[in-house]
């Protein structure tokens, strides 16, 4: 056989050389090497590579280097985590968010390797590889469902061993599914289960982690920014779990490819579609239905999924058919979508969208309120060679507010957020022991604040940002150590600071084969923020942007961890402190109902507050047999100062908190789960006394005023709330889906009312009587019925 050099191979590959062997006779002699007069860059790059080349191994001696996509064979779905080991080594990696994984450094000659992930069959697979030889091996998965025996959670070895996960949960439809939960499967309320992370009430599954507020957090879906991800009520987050492929949650201390939050990262993908068959699944319940179809399409799939609740039509025809006297109409539905493409073995193009709203339209109380996330994304996934992959988005993301109360003449809230997106994110391989994460983002915003009371407006803000960040993030692992360090720079046109620097570091010793010993730290900014009003109830978020009128918002934070993860029980015990620099806090003092004073900077409407968070949490989890659930205990204080005034409280501050969650398979086609939650009240602000003054030429001539004490002097009565549920499965043989029944669905079994919010009604000030102590309180006794199924 000829000899073959570089003279076929494309352009790329000749820079890093070809698959094949590269011979002697290829390799130019010193001689001309010496006497080169290179004329051109042509000329420069074949100088490069011909020193490259001489400075090479000999052939026989090039490392080989596998690699591939790991995919579920049902579905042609990435499958994120699955681990790839060479057996009898020590030699092994975990596929990213893609799929997609690489082993390098390899001897030529016959290899046995091993891939697995959580709820799949493992795949046993032999490959034979030459010198130097880049082998792409694809890797399809059979889902099989966990045995109700003994149901068999496969220990992430690998990802243990050479990532850095602390304060790090990965979550999947599969695991969701698997963790003890009332209701329906709902990705919020999974998360708000776990140490460190809670809600603030039972009518928002909004976030607060590690002492940060709500809007701390960066939510994003298929890469773009969603700027509110709950539904009022608090039973669901505006993602539907069957749609999603993969959501990962970092608690704190994030890596420097993520920035523009103080405290945590979400970042949630959906399900690419069905490249197979025609599959879906729906589910009902006596408060929403939803439904999930997805199926092949040309060379990739597509996937649509929707959910809308119905209390509002099933109350209105009760009110028709006189059997009630009273209707909510209020309703909320929620759309999520996905196509792709393959074009070719090394790039795919996908489109993805979300839309959802909530509408609530009450003439009887002059309400007329609504709010509503708009998404679509188009990502170019692309492969240059077998160790560099990147990833191109372009996005756009709108959120509207609109909120109307009391009728003409009263409040009357708008506020909207445009925002184009485009990131670029590239990953290098480099060696079986560093990976290194580089990349953009630039991201323009549009946002809009109007308040009014009548014909006053009280504040009228328009804010146009550009922010653009370049971050590079690089991985080690050597030995029994991990280290993990990035920096991210940041540029924002509309603050003082506007060019900042962001530094990320992170390292992790493995003790032994089964625990480690963590520190994360780093330094974080935050460009946008919503009110935070703390003397009145949040139901509703509005946002607005930083600008040159106030200090720019930064964090910085350091964590310290131990993980234990055995085959059947896991612990992690981790302790952290935050400081939080220049919140912004709504004033004491609202705007005059004057028209030459209404609002139009932050610093008209905020002050900056500085805050400092620290706390320790506890997680032990049982992962299997019939009987498996997890508890957990945080201890944290949140302390925060305004300038010339004495510290106090956060909103969200709580001392202790335990959450218990179990599941019993005590037969193969029934469940029990149960989840009990316990911590201390939140903080408010008791009032002192009230008073009435007349002041002559008002309509009513009387005016009354509450007097408070110091912010956050008094605190809500512990929260307590124990959930159930009875769950039936049923499958067929000849069914290729499965029916879940849930025969018992139980929130607050022993209908504890929790109390959200303390108010004072004064309306008989006037004649005399002392103001009335009242309490908001939450969700009662609530059973509920449901059935999901899939095919």
């Amino acid at each position: 056989m000829k000899p073959q050099g570089t003279k076929g191979c494309p352009f790329l590959q000749r820079l890093r050389g070809c698959p094949d062997v590269v011979t002697v006779k290829d390799v130019p002699s010193r001689r001309k090497l010496a006497g080169a007069r290179p004329s051109s860059w042509a000329a420069t790059l074949r100088l490069a590579w011909g020193l490259a080349i001489l400075t090479a191994p000999a052939a026989g001696q090039l490392p080989a280097t596998i690699s591939g996509f790991i995919t579920d064979l049902e579905s042609g779905e990435a499958l994120m985590g699955a681990n790839v080991i060479i057996k009898d080594s020590a030699v092994g990696t975990a596929s990213n968010l893609d799929g997609y994984y690489v082993l390098g450094n390899l001897k030529p000659g016959r290899i046995a390797l091993l891939v697995s992930y959580i709820g799949y069959a493992p795949a046993d697979i032999e490959v034979s590889i030459r010198a130097g030889q880049a082998h792409r091996q694809d890797v399809e998965l059979a889902p099989r469902i966990l045995s109700a025996e003994a149901i068999e959670v496969l220990a992430d070895r690998e990802k243990f061993r050479r990532d850095i996960a602390i304060s790090h949960v990965s979550l999947n439809p599969v695991r969701l599914r698997a963790l003890p939960q009332v209701g329906e499967v709902d990705l919020f309320r999974a998360i708000q289960l776990l140490p460190g992370v809670r809600a603030r009430s039972e009518f928002s599954s909004g976030l607060i982690v590690r002492g940060g507020n709500t809007d701390q957090n960066l939510i994003l879906f298929d890469g773009i920014t969603v700027y509110n991800p709950s539904h009022l009520g608090g039973f669901f987050s505006t993602f539907i779990t069957e749609g999603l492929r993969e959501a990962e949650l970092v608690k704190g201390a994030y890596p420097a490819e993520f920035g523009g939050r103080l405290s945590s990262v979400l970042d949630i993908h959906s399900k690419d579609g069905n490249s197979k068959r025609l599959a879906g699944s729906a589910e009902i319940s006596l408060v929403a239905s939803k439904a999930l179809l997805e199926g092949p399409l040309g060379k990739g799939g597509w996937l649509l999924t929707g959910r809308r609740t119905y209390v509002d039509q099933v109350l209105k025809a009760l009110k028709d058919a006189e059997v009630i006297d009273f209707e909510l109409p209020y309703y909320f539905f929620d759309v999520q979508g996905n196509i792709y493409q393959n074009l070719g073995t090394n790039d795919r193009l996908s489109l993805s969208l979300y839309m959802g709203s909530d509408d609530l339209d009450w003439p009887d109380i002059l309400a007329d309120i609504s709010w509503g996330n708009r998404t679509i994304s188009a990502r170019w996934r692309h492969l240059f060679n077998s160790r560099l992959i990147s990833t191109f988005l372009v996005a756009d993301s709108r959120f509207e507010t609109n909120f109307a109360f009391g009728g003409s003449g009263a409040a009357d809230f708008h506020n909207r957020i445009k925002d184009l997106t485009a990131t670029g994110d590239l990953t290098y391989f480099r060696s079986d022991h560093q990976s290194i994460k580089f990349g953009f983002e630039v991201k323009g915003l549009d946002i809009r604040y109007l308040a009014s009371f009548g014909d006053l407006t009280t504040a009228d803000i328009r804010q146009q940002p550009l922010q653009t960040a370049l971050y590079y993030d690089d991985k080690w692992n050597f030995h029994q150590w991990v280290v993990r360090y990035g920096l991210r720079l940041n540029h924002n046109n509309q603050v003082e600071n506007r060019l900042t620097v962001a530094p990320r570091f992170s390292i992790k010793h493995l003790v032994n084969t089964f625990s480690a010993v963590s520190l994360s730290m780093g330094r974080y900014y935050q460009y946008i923020f919503t009110i935070n009003d703390e003397f009145n109830l949040q139901v509703i978020n509005y946002w607005l942007a930083q600008d040159e009128t106030q200090p720019l918002q930064y964090s910085d934070q350091v964590i310290l961890g131990y993980e234990f993860q055995g085959r059947t029980y896991r612990l992690s015990l981790e302790g952290y402190a935050k400081t939080m620099n220049n919140l912004q806090v709504f004033r004491d003092t609202r705007v005059s109902f004057d028209d030459t004073t209404a609002a139009s900077t932050t610093s008209d409407l905020f002050r900056p507050t500085d805050a400092v968070g620290w706390g320790a949490e506890l997680f032990a989890q049982k992962t299997r047999g019939k009987l498996t659930g997890n508890v957990g205990y945080t201890l944290s204080w949140v302390v925060k100062q305004i300038e010339g005034e004495p510290k106090y409280w956060a909103n969200w501050d709580r001392r202790h908190e335990i959450k218990m969650t179990g599941s019993w398979r005590f037969h193969p086609k029934w469940g029990l789960s149960a989840t009990f939650q316990l911590g201390n009240g939140y903080p408010y602000t008791r009032m002192l006394g009230t008073y009435v003054y007349y002041e002559p030429g008002l309509v009513k001539d009387v005016t009354i005023e509450q007097l408070p004490g110091t912010r956050n002097n008094a605190r809500l009565p512990d929260y307590h709330r124990l959930d159930v549920s009875l769950t039936r499965r049923l499958k067929g043989k000849r069914m290729r889906g499965e029916v879940y029944i849930n025969i018992i669905n139980i929130i607050n079994i022993y209908n504890h009312r929790n109390v959200l919010y303390v108010f004072w009604d004064t309306d008989e000030l006037v004649t005399g009587r002392p103001a009335v102590k009242n309490e908001l309180k939450m969700f009662p006794i609530i059973p509920s019925f449901g059935i999901r199924f899939s095919f």
